[in-house]
């Protein structure tokens, strides 16, 4: 039976336009982790980005889903067979999601899963009204959707270098781990060397 885990993070929206934040979990075999957001009363973009940071993880074993968490309504599910995905779309006001990850691995020995996720709350751009448009202000709003998606683009870029960043210190630490091993053995054969040499030249 999957354990559930839940964890909320509660998103408030003051003065700031965009809030936005990044996470590393480790998530059990067997086991569900789950994380809340809950939107200030006015429509927001509620945008979020997940990778699995194990190289070595099996990718059916993955199941990643954002639901309402009042209604158990799916909103999105991740792609199948993928280590990683995205998601983009507008929220009503006062809403709360959950976003949860599912690792269906079922062989304790293969141990934790661990994945690196970003959710990001940010504003909505608003048409004027249709008395208050015209060549000028059409020209303005497609220049503001250009550089909206230009800033989506990059955000999704820093998410990638970092949870890129996190695979490289998990396997920094590994090597480092390998390398201090390796030495100590080396240092330990070569004190047996000298002495198994140092007994011959006494004993002869």
């Amino acid at each position: 039976m999957i354990s559930r885990i839940c964890s909320a993070i509660v998103v408030v929206l003051a003065m700031l336009p965009t809030i936005d934040a990044s996470y590393t979990i480790s998530v059990n075999p067997k086991s569900e982790e789950c994380y809340h957001v809950v939107t200030p009363a006015w429509a927001v973009n509620l945008a979020g980005t997940y990778d699995v940071v194990d190289d070595d993880m099996n990718p059916d074993d993955l199941k990643v889903v954002l639901l309402e968490t009042r209604t158990g309504h799916v909103v999105w599910e991740g792609p199948r067979g993928r280590t990683q995905g995205l998601f983009l779309f507008e929220t009503e006001g006062s809403e709360k999601y959950s976003l949860c990850f599912q690792n269906r691995n079922r062989a304790e020995e293969t141990g934790a899963m661990q994945i690196g996720f970003n959710l990001r709350v940010g504003s909505i751009l608003r048409n004027l009204p249709e008395d208050e448009s015209g060549p000028d202000s059409d020209r303005v709003m497609r220049v503001m959707r250009t550089a909206r998606t230009l800033t989506d683009e990059w955000d999704l870029l820093q998410d990638h270098f970092d949870f890129m960043r996190n695979r490289e210190g998990k396997y920094e630490a590994l090597t480092l781990s390998i390398l201090s091993r390796i030495q100590r053995w080396s240092i330990l054969e070569m004190l047996l060397v000298m002495g198994i040499a140092t007994g011959q030249v006494l004993y002869w």
